[in-house]
């Protein structure tokens, strides 16, 4: 189910692929992918990617990846957490924290290091 509208989407009970709306609630339910424009809220569930333009909140469940501004977790587990702002309640637990500052530099540094690296083998066949 892919679905893109701009009123809440709701995702309940089941499996979802794929879910895109400008908020999105998932309640009981798994995906590979859940991604908001503004608000994501996730309830006794989880995916792989969880990425949202402002807030997420996660309640008993967990992903992979979540990439927000801010992150309310409250008795869930995420693997990557990449956010501005981060709020762990309960037993929330997190694998690796990084901060969006710190997460756009490393992409700036990799995009740049990939550039610097074609310009100098491109002088060499010179």
């Amino acid at each position: 189910m892919a679905t893109t509208v701009s009123e809440p989407v709701h995702a309940r009970k089941g499996f979802f692929p794929l879910v895109m709306g400008h908020d999105v609630h998932v309640q009981e339910a798994g995906g590979v992918a859940y991604l908001a424009k503004g608000n994501l809220s996730l309830s006794r569930g989880g995916g792989q990617w969880l990425i949202a333009g402002r807030e997420q909140t996660v309640v008993q469940g967990g992903g992979a990846v979540m990439l927000t501004r801010q992150a309310r977790v409250t008795n869930g587990f995420i693997g990557v957490l990449i956010a501005g702002q981060v709020t762990l309640e309960g037993n929330a637990r997190a694998l690796l924290r990084v901060s969006l500052p710190v997460a756009a530099a490393a992409a700036a540094g990799f995009v740049l290091g990939g550039l610097a690296s074609r310009v100098s083998r491109r002088e060499q066949r010179v």
